[in-house]
């Protein structure tokens, strides 16, 4: 035995012969089958509500994309210093060079200059 709950143990030390047996609600097996039909009407609903909303986000980030607005993280550097950082580059600085002057990790000017 793991130490826990013996019902029949316990009730046997009090003098009953068996620990008392609990009642199951008597539910119709009708109510049952409503039940499942009703959460599968609602699941519907949400898969449908769940699209809708998947094509919401889709419409509104190809309205952004149209007016050129950036998606994602913005870059850690300004539209000048890539420029520069690129320069810099083709003259032959090393992106360890490059990303310590700048602050950014070397990924940073890896992807500027790929």
């Amino acid at each position: 035995m793991n130490g826990g709950y013996d019902g029949q143990r316990a009730h046997a030390a009090i003098g009953d012969a068996e620990p008392p047996r609990r009642r199951r609600a008597s539910v119709p097996r009708s109510e049952h089958r409503a039940a499942r039909r009703m959460v599968m009407v609602l699941g519907g609903c949400v898969r449908f509500e769940r699209e809708l909303i998947r094509a919401r986000t889709a419409e509104g980030r190809n309205r952004a994309r149209r007016r050129g607005q950036h998606m994602g993280r913005p870059w850690r550097l300004t539209d000048v210093q890539k420029a520069e950082a690129r320069r810099r580059r083709e003259k032959g600085a090393t992106l360890n060079e490059l990303a310590r002057s700048y602050d950014v990790s070397r990924s940073t000017i890896s992807r500027l200059t790929a």
